[in-house]
């Protein structure tokens, strides 16, 4: 484990013994994959789950927005996975996606009097 890397969720187990977490190479990819590493108390960090690893469905990924956790007792690791990001088509325009504004009825003033406001109250600001 060398080199420039991103790390997220380190999370410690009860005993304080252990720790997990996601590890990925800092590259030119957006989207490139995590892996979940182990350290015990003794030793150097080691990968011990990538997206390659035997049992995990084919073209999901570890995620790096789930949860992760040590069993009670400290033999398991819990951790989500999620099907790939889409990654964005570089020859759509930005004005080609749509712009969407949601509104519910009961929020007493009517989309187009709060994005008045919202426009009144920036100017306000600036």
């Amino acid at each position: 484990m060398t080199g420039p890397r991103e790390y997220k969720k380190i999370t410690v187990s009860e005993k304080g013994d252990m720790f997990v977490f996601l590890m990925k190479p800092e590259s030119e990819r957006p989207f490139e994959d995590f892996s979940l590493c182990l350290w015990k108390s003794q030793g150097k960090a080691r990968e011990i789950i990538n997206n390659k690893t035997q049992g995990m469905p084919k073209n999901w990924r570890i995620s790096e927005n789930g949860k992760i956790s040590f069993a009670s007792n400290g033999k398991s690791v819990f951790f989500g996975i999620a099907p790939p990001r889409r990654e964005r088509d570089p020859y759509i325009l930005e004005d080609e996606f749509p712009c969407v504004d949601i509104w519910h009825g009961g929020e007493g003033e009517l989309h187009t009097v709060q994005l008045a406001n919202r426009d009144r109250e920036l100017l306000t600001f600036a």
